[in-house]
């Protein structure tokens, strides 16, 4: 009994590299413990090994790992229930070690994780062999522009390490390129001044943020979705209240949820992003920001800072959400200073979307 036949070489052929030799020898020695077909003493202290210590510096290979957990004898003793408790206790260790890389999943039986693992490390394989064979015709510029795009999708690190080492100077133009889009949305001071609608936002101050959102999405050059993802979806908060303004004004309403996070979780810009997610999915909005509301009603104290930030996420769902179809009254804030001056801004920052 063997491992998977896709599993018997290396997916990219790099027999000559460390990493790909090691992971091949490891697999192969998987093979010879488990020649016998048996799970006994031996065979799973000799696994234990192959799987080395939990943390340890070389890391773990996931395809060592699947070639364990896939092979018919731990996988049929899986099935059975019958895998011994040192190596099924592993097993549950390398899973936890590796899933993160592959992305996010509820918890679930041992035999199941390792179903979703081996799902989603194909479906990583699939993405990096096409991408490379497209970077195989491309020139440097052209597969810096692919690959700013390919790791755009977070690919799994070892697969990012696999370009990164086959196509290093279209890899490193990729770097360069996403760094200059993502210090587009914080290089000019004027526009964060403007997005924070502050007391002097006047028609005057609307036509310029107008005007600099344009350039912004001109100089971005046909990249503007993506960046605004990207940032959304793990830039900092100055950067993300760019991102939110861009999002309203290209329509992006699939970016919603990620300005609605920022308001539950208590961002600086929570007031701003309450408005933009208005703008762009009203339906979403009412019902998010509405549970949000009941579940701060429920809660308790919270430190100093993430008061404050909170302050600005309850200001301003309890004002958007009357306008965009919620039964609840308008609030008002007359006689408390900061309430009341997030208020204006969150009523600005409305106004402001109402011209388009």
């Amino acid at each position: 009994m063997t491992r998977r036949d896709d599993e018997n070489k290396s997916p990219t052929g790099e027999d000559d590299v460390k990493y790909e030799a090691n992971a091949q020898t490891l697999m192969d020695a998987v093979d010879a413990i488990l020649g016998a077909g048996a799970l006994d003493e031996g065979a799973v202290g000799a696994l234990l090994e192959v799987l080395g210590e939990p943390g340890s510096a070389e890391g773990l290979d996931v395809r060592v790992m699947l070639c364990v957990v896939e092979h018919p004898v731990v996988a049929g003793a899986l099935r059975a229930g019958e895998v011994p408790a040192a190596l099924e206790a592993r097993l549950t260790e390398a899973l936890a070690e590796l899933a993160p890389l592959f992305g996010r999943w509820m918890a679930a039986p041992l035999a199941e994780r390792a179903e979703r693992l081996r799902q989603r490390y194909d479906a990583e394989l699939h993405k990096y062999e096409l991408v490379k064979k497209r970077l195989e015709r491309e020139s440097v510029e052209g597969g810096a522009q692919v690959l700013a795009r390919y790791l755009d999708t977070a690919p799994a690190a070892m697969f990012a390490r696999k370009m990164e080492v086959g196509f290093g100077e279209a890899y490193g133009r990729a770097e360069v390129i996403r760094s200059e889009e993502d210090r587009a949305l914080l290089c000019n001071e004027e526009l964060l001044e403007l997005l924070a609608f502050e007391d002097s936002f006047g028609e005057a101050q609307a036509e310029r943020l107008n005007e600099l959102l344009a350039e912004l999405v001109v100089r971005l050059d046909g990249a503007v979705e993506r960046v605004v993802r990207r940032t959304l979806e793990g830039g900092a908060s100055e950067a993300k209240l760019v991102a939110g303004a861009l999002a309203v004004r290209q329509g992006l309403s699939e970016r919603a949820s990620a300005l609605l996070a920022m308001v539950i979780h208590g961002d600086p810009y929570a007031h701003q992003a309450a408005v933009f997610a208005a703008r762009l999915a009203p339906l979403l909005t009412l019902h998010v920001l509405g549970q949000f509301l009941v579940d701060v009603l429920k809660s308790t104290g919270v430190d100093e800072d993430q008061e404050r930030h909170t302050e600005g996420a309850i200001v301003a769902s309890r004002l958007v959400l009357p306008w965009i179809g919620s039964p609840i009254p308008e609030a008002g804030y007359a006689g408390k200073p900061s309430a009341h001056r997030i208020a204006e801004a969150v009523r600005r920052a409305w106004g402001f979307f109402d011209q388009g």
